[in-house]
């Protein structure tokens, strides 16, 4: 580091920039520094010293919020470029494993409708159009196993559960009760049902059970008191739930059944909301998973997706 460059950490006096200069010579010394300032202020990605207002103001807000800053040294400058063109690289090879996963998936897809007599010269015959019809509809899945409800996941819900109990019989029931009518998107109630719920992961100690929920018990249960709908909604958790998944998320689904929240009534994942805007009446249903639950942010599927189950669904 020159002298030029010691204005940009230092006040300027030469105490400042001899202490300072000793410290850059010795990095390791002061990294816990340096982490603690990673908090505070953006440092760039490759060198990891503080940026200058100018060169923060160089960088995308994306890339700051993200700790991918990077200053105006020439290194740094380079390991930028190079980390580009690993990412462009990246690129490049995920989608030739993306092209391939549609491939194979369309080929077990054309398996299976020929195997249920769905394709081929004899279905072709009577239903010409018949195997066309069966679009290929991908969604994310997951693979976690069964596990008994911890005690302390189940004394946050029951805490979560009194408060939303409060507030729902401390207001008016109005027309609640008509809240537990379901969606009446048939193809999408069977494509969550072959899913196993990788939406519901998000349901955690909550469920998303609000006032709402409780005021649509009270007017199904219109003598019921406070107490009564606790012990309810209680006595409805399963025996038996999805790893850190919902609660309520059991191995035939969820326990609360026609009385979940209308968070969970009408989301759609993205592949599904696409097929129900498109009007998609039946589809061979590929649940996919990458070993972990996960949400659709950016291009779906991801290359290291699987095959987890499939099966046909007509709505």
């Amino acid at each position: 580091m020159n002298t030029s460059e010691l204005g940009r950490f230092t006040c300027g006096c030469m105490h400042c920039e001899h202490r300072f200069t000793h410290l850059h010579r010795h990095r390791r010394s002061i990294r816990p520094v340096l982490k603690a300032l990673s908090d505070r202020v953006p440092l760039c990605s490759a060198c990891h010293w503080p940026l200058t207002l100018e060169e923060a103001a160089a960088n995308s807000m994306a890339d700051l919020a993200q700790k991918k800053g990077i200053c105006f040294d020439a290194k740094c400058r380079e390991e930028l470029k190079r980390r580009q063109r690993a990412a462009e690289q990246q690129k490049a090879e995920d989608a030739v494993r993306i092209a391939a996963l549609w491939a194979e998936l369309d080929r077990i897809r054309k398996q299976a409708l020929a195997g249920a007599g769905l394709a081929g010269p004899e279905a072709a015959a009577s239903r010409p159009r018949q195997a066309e019809d069966w679009s290929l509809l991908a969604v994310p899945g997951h693979g976690r196993g069964l596990t008994p409800l911890p005690a302390d996941r189940r004394s946050a819900f029951i805490e979560h559960l009194r408060k939303a109990a409060r507030s729902g019989f401390e207001a008016d029931i109005g027309d609640q009760g008509q809240a537990t009518e379901d969606s009446d998107s048939i193809l999408a109630e069977r494509t969550c049902g072959l899913c196993g719920g990788n939406c519901c992961l998000g349901g955690g100690d909550h469920a998303y059970l609000d006032a709402t929920v409780i005021q649509a018990y009270r007017g199904n249960n219109p003598g019921a008191g406070r107490k009564e709908a606790e012990a309810y909604f209680i006595g409805r958790l399963p025996s038996v739930s999805v790893e850190g998944s919902c609660v309520y998320h059991g191995g035939a689904g969820c326990g609360l059944g026609e009385l979940r929240s209308r968070v969970c009534k009408d989301h759609f994942c993205g592949p599904l909301l696409k097929a129900k805007n498109l009007g998609v009446k039946r589809a061979w249903v590929a649940v996919l998973t990458a070993g972990e639950p996960h949400w659709i942010r950016g291009p779906w599927p991801r290359p290291e997706e699987r095959l987890l189950r499939s099966g046909f669904i007509q709505g």
